[in-house]
């Protein structure tokens, strides 16, 4: 215990004490080609700004029957929404499916403020008005 705790010790010292960029540490190959190392920059925070968008998106399963063909059978559908462009309930989400993805997507709403009970829905096995369902930040899960 007190080797490993000798070796990062040492390493975190080291660092500290080190006089070298993060930048330089992380791609020493780039040393002396500062445009190499400028668009090596780019690509990290790019890399970063990719994570952090892809953890704003949001699944949504949605079950999805046509009356106009009565032999087929219900199914899930796969929709996923990006959670920073749109509102933050369940409704605004649909809303935003609709528009953008699947023009065939019905469902009621009218009030948008759990008045009227239009949007009323069974989500994640819970009977309750989409308008004021929160979409749950958990992104490991789907909303169904």
């Amino acid at each position: 215990m007190s080797k490993s705790w000798f070796r990062h010790g040492h390493s975190m010292v080291g660092r500290l004490i080190s006089k070298v960029e993060p930048k330089k540490q992380n791609f020493p190959v780039l040393e002396g080609h500062p445009l190499a190392q400028e668009h090596a920059g780019v690509m990290v925070e790019s890399q970063d700004t990719l994570k952090e968008k892809m953890k704003a998106v949001k699944e949504f399963k949605i079950y999805r029957w046509s009356p106009d063909h009565p032999n087929n059978k219900p199914h899930l559908q796969s929709d996923s929404v990006d959670r920073a462009t749109c509102g933050t309930m369940v409704l605004d989400a649909l809303q935003k499916i609709k528009a953008e993805d699947d023009s065939t997507l019905s469902y009621r709403r009218s009030c948008r403020e759990g008045i009227c009970g239009s949007c009323a829905m069974n989500i994640d096995g819970t009977n309750t008005v989409a308008c004021l369902r929160p979409i749950d930040t958990d992104t490991r899960k789907p909303i169904l």
